[in-house]
């Protein structure tokens, strides 16, 4: 779906919506971009995610699939 093509969807999906809650959030999601409330990490957390990666790069650290996680978490209740 193009940008075009996906904004005309949503405007045709907000204006039959009777949804206040859904009409709320998606206003608060777009004020949050404009005005600079959009999520951001402080530069500790950023030199952490930094090393973490070069870490990863490196094979220093294990990883795992989804599946994985999934049996992991499935064995532990």
């Amino acid at each position: 779906m193009s940008t075009s093509e996906l904004k005309t969807s949503i405007v045709q999906l907000l204006q039959t919506t009777g949804d206040n809650r859904v009409l709320r959030v998606v206003h608060d999601i777009l004020l949050s971009g404009k005005e600079g409330k959009a999520f951001k990490l402080s530069q500790s957390q950023e030199q952490e995610l930094d090393k973490r990666r070069a870490d990863h790069k490196a094979g220093r650290s294990r990883s795992y699939t989804w599946e994985e996680v999934r049996k992991n978490v499935r064995s532990r209740k």
